[in-house]
């Protein structure tokens, strides 16, 4: 029998705020724009696959009937770093497409820039990345995207897009079929389900955290028993099946049996997700790229993760119509809280999205670390 509803998956590693080091300042000088051929020409980390969905979202948003949708992506170049703007004005039409901002900031200060403004009050690269990368203003009333193929974390987040929504495959039409399910859906008769991976034990503890489990780096073992605590008392508060998947094979099962909402909040060590139990199971991007969600759920991701290991697009090929995730490092209450607050406001029969937005007007944490991807494969 399938399982309705909201999976709720929670484990989580605390961990301390990245920062950035004060020599990654950048030197900037003055640089003409170049072309969108001379941007798909330049020097991005792969250059023939980020010209080809750039050529793919052109096609698509060729062939769509709706005017008026936007994708915005993030392309290194000979210069520096550009910003593509391409929009859709009415099936068999020419697109409109135009270099909207041009940097001569590198392919690693763009990164570093792009981690440093998901840190509160990094007022700094905030200036640097809107006076050197401003977005025009001109997308009232219309759908903006944004394409992040090189991994940057060039999200509607983090250039204060808050309602627009990462595009994460070459599906353009479904992902815009799937941001309507997002708009419209009501989940909040739907079953919650849920699998809570706090180490409770001190050989979970080990398991989970491995060569760091000293208890230094991590916190003592009461923390996470707590944590666990208050994970089953939301659970009950909010209805939610508490689920205890034994292996990898199991764990990409539930997932797979869902066909409401999956929930997520877990550690990860590097690019494997770590459930503690018994036996640890860890789960890889390509574990979960290769499960199939036949009911294409929703996925609400929170892992500590500093830099992106395509968790968010593992679910996304796996067959979930979306992700909504983070992209930095967490407080493991901070995710138990944002968790409770995503099931009150979608058990009070708000839309997934407007959930979403809610959450993000009254959490400027929240608003800079996450992004929401759709699209199904």
């Amino acid at each position: 029998m399938h399982n309705r509803g909201i999976l709720i998956f929670l484990t989580w590693r605390l961990a301390l705020t990245v920062l950035i080091a004060a020599d990654g300042t950048p030197q900037f000088s003055s640089q003409a724009n170049p072309t969108c051929a001379a941007l798909l020409r330049g020097l991005a980390s792969n250059p023939k696959e980020t010209q080809l969905r750039v050529d793919q979202v052109k096609s698509q948003l060729a062939a769509l009937a709706d005017p008026d949708i936007v994708v915005y992506a993030a392309v290194p170049n000979e210069t520096g770093m550009g910003i593509l703007r391409m929009e859709s004005t009415g099936k068999g039409k020419d697109i409109m497409s135009e270099t909207v901002g041009q940097s001569p900031m590198t392919d690693a200060t763009f990164r570093r820039a792009i981690a440093a403004v998901r840190q509160p009050n990094n007022f700094y690269y905030h200036r640097i990345l809107r006076d050197e990368l401003p977005l025009p203003n001109k997308d009232q009333g219309k759908l903006v995207l944004f394409m992040d193929a090189d991994r940057y974390g060039f999200t509607p987040e983090t250039f204060e897009y808050p309602d627009a929504v990462l595009l994460g495959s070459e599906k353009l039409e479904t992902a815009l079929h799937n941001i309507k399910r997002l708009e419209t859906e009501d989940h909040a008769k739907g079953s919650f389900a849920g699998i809570f991976g706090f180490p409770r034990t001190s050989e979970e503890y080990l398991k989970v955290f491995g060569s760091q489990s000293d208890g230094q780096t991590f916190g003592p073992l009461d923390t996470w028993i707590d944590h666990f605590h208050t994970a089953t008392d939301t659970a009950a508060r909010r209805d939610v099946q508490v689920l205890s998947p034994s292996s990898k094979d199991e764990a990409l099962k539930m997932f797979g049996e869902q066909d409401g909402i999956i929930a997520i909040v877990i550690h990860a060590d590097g690019a494997e997700m770590r459930i503690p139990g018994k036996k640890a199971i860890t789960l890889t991007p390509s574990d979960i790229a290769k499960a199939h969600f036949a009911k294409s759920p929703f996925i609400f991701l929170r892992m500590c993760q500093p830099t992106d290991s395509g968790f968010g697009e593992a679910f996304l090929k796996a067959g979930a119509s979306g992700v909504w995730m983070n992209r930095d490092t967490i407080e493991a209450s901070d995710a138990l809280k944002e968790a409770d607050e995503f099931m009150r406001l979608v058990r009070s029969g708000l839309p997934i999205r407007q959930a979403i937005k809610q959450i993000m007007q009254k959490n400027p944490n929240s608003r800079l670390r996450t992004l929401l991807l759709a699209e199904q494969h």
